[in-house]
């Protein structure tokens, strides 16, 4: 059976790399909604969390059809996607809180489960 990312496929890749570069090119960074916890701010998000997560879907979509698509944003409405065998786990902006202040600590995390296991990971950091 061919693996359905190999080593040479940089179809992934390509698509974290251009919604970072999109990311860089954000002005509006204002945090839509936010729940403070103690000093930690939990569920940050910005319409760039919300445009790059629909960004991710389409492209990845567009490239691997079969594979099952799960966000932290959308999690509520997508949770059923975890129950496919391929699923992409996806948090579109790791580190909302500090995109969001122009901190160059943020980056896209996108991983690949295959039956409930990691199997393929990126961490793509835009401002590094």
């Amino acid at each position: 059976m061919k693996p359905i990312i190999s080593a040479s496929d940089q179809s992934a890749v390509k698509v974290v790399v251009t919604a970072g570069r999109e990311l860089l090119k954000q002005t509006n960074r204002t945090l839509l909604a936010s729940k403070n916890i103690g000093h930690l701010s939990a569920n940050a998000v910005t319409q760039s969390d919300i445009d790059t997560e629909i960004f991710l879907r389409d492209e990845l979509h567009t490239r691997f059809p079969s594979i099952g698509f799960y966000s932290e944003e959308s999690a509520k409405e997508n949770s059923g996607e975890l129950e496919k065998e391929l699923v992409w786990v996806v948090d579109p902006i790791d580190g909302t809180l500090n995109f969001s202040r122009g901190l160059p600590f943020w980056g896209i995390s996108l991983a690949l489960f295959n039956e409930a296991r990691p199997a393929f990971g990126i961490i793509y950091l835009p401002s590094d």
